[in-house]
């Protein structure tokens, strides 16, 4: 095992140690560590912002309730890994309470409930308790499911070879990519190009029928952000570079979108879901406004947490507006969302969720909420997730 700090809520550990010991157990997991410089700090619930005035709704309570089920669902995988924390007895106990509560629960009742449960555990990272909070959402586009002279743009699912594939440009000037199915065609690449950032998508076919779209994987290159490419040439300024001006710059600029675009390796593919929302990293459908996306080698995936953060402001782009505080659901991950303090808030799907995801990149603070009883080895003791 890798050397451990045995200091008060605090542990350390190397990345080349956690490689180590991965390929030595040969087994797929990710890392839960709460390094030396991050502190999970006990608080009592009064000391949460506006707990007291909170409205627990049924939607954010259904969520829960689904991780939750989730949890118990893989309780056995996670106890015998003996290394994730959703293996100790009191995951299992807190999830058995939250589930017990019925769909009518009052709220008062269930706050009761999540207090009787969790113990909410202030975040704090270099002696800071803020940390960066953006959004994303669900796009929809119009489309068909077969190719015509419009929709001419295909979207394509994982490939059946995985290993050296293509990067964006290749697979751009390919007339089909070989062995990967086309589940849907579209017009614009711009769009593709935001559907494949944000990760899921709603096509808006023929006669009122949609095909909802989730992230199946990509062709392993990395993410490369074009809006930086923007600022260095001077296309945009630092204040104005959210993904709605980009896209706009990219439709007034269209001799140049495919090419900047391609500036980017990093390429998407999709698979079909049978789901109203899209499913995040944890395999549950997203709950608009209340699930978070979260870096899991901090945060388990399922973990209620109580967020303060601020809208964007309508009269100062690039700043914020009016604070917000609601329970949040650790339930999906991005390659963009990493530290102890970072989290990317699932808006869901039209106008109002588009401009949330687009300009939300509000500083904020968040509070895990985490089983009563716990092991406090998640803080001066060695945590993996094993995911299924």
């Amino acid at each position: 095992m890798a050397a451990i700090s045995k200091n008060t809520n605090k542990m350390a550990i190397t990345r080349m140690q956690l490689k180590q010991y991965l390929l030595g157990i040969c087994l797929c997991i990710l890392s839960f560590v709460a390094h030396a410089s991050v502190y999970f700090i006990p608080q009592s619930y009064k000391n949460l912002p506006a707990w007291n005035e909170a409205v627990i709704s049924s939607d954010t309570l259904n969520a829960i309730k689904a991780s939750c089920q989730r949890n118990l669902n893989l309780y056995p995988y996670y106890f015998q890994s003996n290394f994730d924390i959703r293996g100790q007895l009191p995951w299992m106990i807190s999830c058995q309470g939250i589930l017990s509560l019925p769909a009518h629960a009052s709220n008062q009742t269930i706050k009761k409930t999540l207090e009787l449960y969790l113990q909410p555990y202030l975040v704090v990272h270099n002696y800071s308790a803020y940390g960066l909070f953006t959004g994303y959402y669900l796009p929809q586009i119009h489309g068909s499911l077969t190719r015509t002279k419009y929709y001419a743009v295909p979207i394509y699912g994982m490939p059946k070879k995985t290993w050296n594939m293509p990067y964006r440009a290749q697979i751009d000037k390919m007339s089909a990519l070989p062995d990967a199915p086309i589940l849907a065609w579209i017009h614009n690449p711009v769009d593709l190009y935001f559907m494949q950032v944000q990760g899921s998508g709603k096509i808006l076919l023929a006669h009122g029928q949609t095909l909802l779209l989730g992230y199946a994987g990509q062709n392993g290159y990395p993410y490369y952000p074009i809006g930086r490419f923007l600022k260095d040439i001077g296309a945009q300024s630092i204040k104005g570079k959210t993904s709605t001006t980009i896209e706009e710059w990219l439709d007034y600029h269209p001799w140049l979108a495919q090419n900047i675009i391609e500036i980017d390796a990093s390429f998407v593919f999709f698979k079909t879901l049978n789901t109203v929302e899209p499913t995040g990293a944890e395999k549950i459908p997203l709950t608009p406004g209340h699930s978070l996306a979260v870096d899991p080698g901090y945060i388990p995936l399922g973990t209620p947490i109580w967020l303060k953060s601020y809208y964007p402001s309508d009269t100062n782009p690039g700043g914020h507006g009016e604070s917000f505080t609601r329970i949040m659901i650790a339930q999906d991950t991005g390659g963009a969302i990493t530290g102890p303090i970072r989290g990317d808030i699932y808006w869901g799907s039209g106008a109002q969720a588009k401009y949330l995801a687009s300009h939300l990149q509000s500083p904020g603070e968040y509070w895990v909420l985490l089983p009563v009883g716990l092991n406090t080895g998640i803080m001066d003791d060695e945590a993996t997730l094993t995911e299924f």
